[in-house]
């Protein structure tokens, strides 16, 4: 029998986001569940000690790690890294987490979008909106407009109050719940 042909792999690494892209959080919560990556070489084996870099938004919405606005991790066995804790600022809005994983001269860059949201009655303030459980808004800034929605999440009492506006404009009431997505980096929520 000949020889088998080996087959030449070129280095490479890439970041496969395990969790976190596209998440939601509320603002009132502060808290944030942690981003998980995985770190693979260019065949999708698993890179163990690869240093992965986290980096948080000098400004606008985003959050902190206890030590500031970047942390590094190190991949273990499987290739995974996890951020550290994170705690949300209170800005609204869409955010991202810059991501960058080195391993033997070789480095790689992903990013993880992430949106802080608020209560619907903390942004309703005193305009006489209902306190309704499950309802949020969400505020983003998609193609240089400001649009802020009404979601209801899972709950076990009907919504009352909600509906889709333009910040500045009147709302229309919703009698179901909705789901929005927001196109241009497809954020949203179920």
């Amino acid at each position: 029998m000949a020889f088998a042909e080996a087959q030449v792999v070129p280095p490479g690494l890439n970041v496969e986001v395990m969790e976190g892209d596209g998440a939601i959080y509320n603002v009132r919560n502060r808290s944030v569940s942690p981003p998980r990556v995985r770190v693979v070489d260019t065949v999708g084996h698993p890179v163990d000690g690869a240093f992965v870099t986290f980096r948080l938004p000098e400004s606008g919405p985003g959050a902190l790690f206890a030590d500031g606005r970047i942390a590094t991790v190190t991949t273990d066995a499987q290739g995974l890294a996890m951020a550290p804790v994170l705690r949300l600022n209170s800005q609204l809005g869409p955010w991202e987490i810059r991501i960058a994983a080195a391993h033997r001269g070789l480095v790689t860059r992903a990013s993880i979008q992430q949106i802080s949201a608020a209560p619907a009655e903390a942004i309703a303030g005193a305009g006489g909106a209902k306190r309704s459980r499950g309802l949020y808004l969400l505020a983003a800034v998609s193609a240089g407009a400001a649009v802020a929605a009404s979601v209801r999440f899972r709950s076990s009492s009907p919504v009352r109050s909600g509906g889709v506006s333009a910040l500045g404009g009147g709302a229309a009431p919703a009698s179901q719940p909705i789901a929005i997505g927001i196109a241009a980096g497809s954020i949203g929520a179920p």
